[in-house]
């Protein structure tokens, strides 16, 4: 017998065992990378709008979801995030904000 016929018989014996082990390693890399790309990179300080109590919006008009957050509806607040998360509300901004598009606009309604 060759060393090929030995990991054959081995491969045909474990087949299903191997392909789930690989399959769940991938899922855990794909988990683990996610997570360093969405949570671990350092959150930027950014300008949004808050449509309702528990959605913001920014200039481009993507949506970010928060739990309920009670305060001024149709404002603009600071905030800390990073792609698609919310860390931190920071506080009201009170400057004339001239830059965002018809499309936070057609959100508000």
């Amino acid at each position: 017998m060759t060393t090929y016929d030995e990991f054959f018989q081995i491969f045909s014996k474990n087949e299903i065992i191997i392909i789930f082990g690989i399959f769940f390693l991938f899922i855990t890399l794909y988990c683990w990378f996610s997570f360093i790309i969405n949570v671990l990179i350092k959150p930027k300080k950014e300008i949004l709008l808050l449509i309702d109590n528990h959605t913001f919006i920014n200039k481009k008009g993507k949506i970010f979801y928060i739990d309920k957050y009670d305060k001024k509806i149709n404002k603009y607040y600071y905030v800390l995030k990073t792609h698609n998360y919310i860390y931190e509300i920071l506080e009201e901004y009170s400057g004339n904000i001239k830059n965002f598009s018809l499309k936070e606009k057609r959100a508000i309604g």
